[in-house]
């Protein structure tokens, strides 16, 4: 999703990107990424340091797809990430796509498929339901090339102008159930990426 629309309740919560110079529709979206954190930037591994030791290749696998940096092959237009399956059914739709190296030109490959459903709750609530799945194979792989181990889940961009406040835990942790105790959970004012304090707050 680039964009969530309801009209008569609070306008638009997800606005579409303006970070088209590297990532049309590829970054500032609801997606889920995926990191190998031994492979990432690790100078440890000189045989992906291309350049030299401090510019190694980055590894994350974007649901949606790859940055726009690898001309002449990203030039005509954004790269998505291949869409494998949909369903739709009632009020629900579900997707899955082979995620993609975000860092192009990259040695690495995906082993990762991303599953999304989205479900029409109605009153303007969706529910939105996230799996990712390891496709590499047990037997012949080496888990340290395919391995993920941190993600970010739920990655998005929310229009402050609209939503201007986040809920938090007050104690660390949150469960489905704290919602309906005021005593746990508190809430933030969103800042404008970039800053740490809202203005005049």
């Amino acid at each position: 999703i680039y964009s969530h629309f309801v009209p008569d309740m609070y306008g638009e919560t997800m606005s579409p990107q303006t970070y088209s110079y590297a990532a049309p529709w590829v970054d500032e979206v609801n997606q889920m990424v995926s990191v190998n954190r031994e492979l990432n930037s690790n100078p440890a591994h000189p045989e992906f340091c291309p350049n030299e030791e401090t510019e190694c290749a980055p590894f994350f696998i974007h649901q949606a797809g790859a940055y726009t940096a690898d001309s002449p092959y990203t030039d005509p237009a954004p790269v998505y990430s291949p869409s494998l399956a949909k369903h739709c059914s009632k009020n629900f739709c579900i997707f899955a796509s082979w995620g993609t190296q975000a860092h192009v030109p990259t040695p690495f490959t995906s082993p990762i498929m991303y599953i999304t459903k989205f479900t029409n709750c109605g009153d303007g609530i969706i529910e939105h339901t996230q799996m990712m799945h390891n496709f590499a194979d047990p037997v012949t792989s080496n888990p340290e090339y395919v391995d993920q181990d941190y993600f970010n889940v739920g990655w998005t961009g929310v229009r402050s102008s609209n939503l201007p406040y986040a809920l938090e835990p007050t104690n660390n942790k949150l469960t489905y159930g704290d919602a309906n105790d005021v005593n746990n959970v508190d809430y933030l004012p969103l800042c404008r990426w970039g800053m740490d304090t809202i203005p005049g707050g």
